[in-house]
C-alpha cells in the first residue's frame, strides 16, 4: 500500500490491471499502485485475471463488513513493519476481538467469514495499522 515496492507479495505497477479495463475504471496513481473507481467497475473480473500477483478479487458490491488490504504472508514481523507502515504484521488482534469470531488467519491474512460478519467494526478499530476498511467505505463514490 505505500508504493514502495519492498513487499514480494504487493503490487508490482506494471499496470496490467489498468490496460485490461474496458472500462476505465482503473488508473494508476502517483504512488504506483492502482485506483478503482467503482462507479464505473462493472464485476467483469478482467483485472483479477491480468493482475501477475492475483492482488484483485472480485466481491459481490452487496457484501458489507471489512476487507484486508494486505496480501502479505510473510511471517517476520520485523520486516514487515520496516517494509510497509500499512502492512498486516499477523498480531492476530482482529480475530480475537471480534465478537461473531469470522476472523480466520491460518492464512496470515485476515479472512471475513460474511455470513457471521455483523459489521459491527470490532476488527477494524482495533487493527493497529488499518489493514481492514469497510467494503463499503471503499466503494463510496
Amino acid at each position: 500500500m505505500n508504493g514502495t515496492k519492498l513487499c514480494a507479495f504487493g503490487c508490482i505497477g506494471l499496470g496490467d490491471c489498468v490496460s485490461s479495463c474496458p472500462f476505465g475504471a482503473l488508473s494508476m496513481e502517483n504512488d504506483g499502485l492502482p485506483n478503482v473507481d467503482y462507479s464505473k467497475c462493472v464485476g467483469c473480473g478482467k483485472c483479477a485475471k491480468a493482475c501477475p500477483k492475483k492482488l484483485f478479487s472480485i466481491t459481490n458490491i452487496e457484501v458489507k463488513g471489512p476487507v484486508a488490504l494486505c496480501s502479505c504472508h510473510n511471517d517476520n514481523k520485523p520486516q514487515i513493519r520496516k517494509d510497509c507502515s500499512v502492512g498486516c504484521f499477523k498480531c492476530g488482534i482482529c480475530a480475537k476481538k471480534c465478537p461473531e469470531q469470522c476472523i480466520d488467519l491460518s492464512s496470515g491474512i485476515p479472512a471475513i467469514d460474511y455470513s457471521k460478519c455483523t459489521s459491527c467494526g470490532t476488527c477494524v478499530s482495533s487493527c493497529p495499522d488499518k489493514v481492514l476498511k469497510f467494503m463499503q467505505e471503499l466503494t463510496a463514490v
